[in-house]
C-alpha cells in the first residue's frame, strides 16, 4: 500500500497494465525519511478494486546510507531514472504504453493528481489516534 498524508512528498507515479496484470510505482518520501521507490505488480483475480482476491507483490528500494552522491535532491533523481528505465522495460514486455504522472508535491497534491487518472482507485482510511 502507498500511504499519502500531510508529511508525504511525492515525485511521481508510473503505471502500466494489460489484461490480467498491472504495475504501479512511486518515488516518495515520508517526513524526514529517505526518498524511496515503491512498486507493485497486481495479478487480477476478479473485477473488484477493493477487498479483491487479486495477488499483489510489493517491493521497495532506498539508499541505505547515502553517500554525498545521493544526498539532497540527487536521491529522487536517481530513483526516478531507475523507475523510468524499469517502466520502459515493463511496458515493452507487456506490449503496453506506460503512464507517468509528475506530482512534485505533498500527499494531497498526489491524491489530486491520481484522481484525474484512469488507472487509480483510492480509498480513504482513517485511523484512531
Amino acid at each position: 500500500m502507498i500511504e499519502l498524508n500531510d508529511k508525504t512528498r511525492v515525485h511521481g507515479f508510473w503505471f502500466c497494465g494489460m489484461d490480467g496484470i498491472d504495475w504501479l510505482a512511486v518515488v516518495i518520501k515520508q517526513g524526514d525519511g529517505a526518498w524511496e521507490a515503491i512498486w507493485r505488480f497486481r495479478y487480477h483475480k476478479d473485477d473488484k478494486h477493493f477487498d479483491s482476491n487479486d495477488e499483489k507483490m510489493w517491493y521497495r528500494i532506498s539508499p541505505q546510507s547515502p553517500g554525498p552522491e545521493l544526498r539532497g535532491d540527487v536521491a529522487p533523481k536517481v530513483l526516478v531514472q531507475s523507475m523510468d528505465t524499469i517502466a520502459r522495460k515493463i511496458s515493452k514486455k507487456m506490449n503496453s504504453k506506460y503512464e507517468y504522472i509528475h506530482v512534485g508535491g505533498n500527499g494531497a497534491e498526489a491524491a489530486e493528481a491520481l484522481s484525474k487518472t484512469s488507472f487509480a482507485q483510492a480509498k480513504r482510511v482513517e485511523f484512531d489516534a
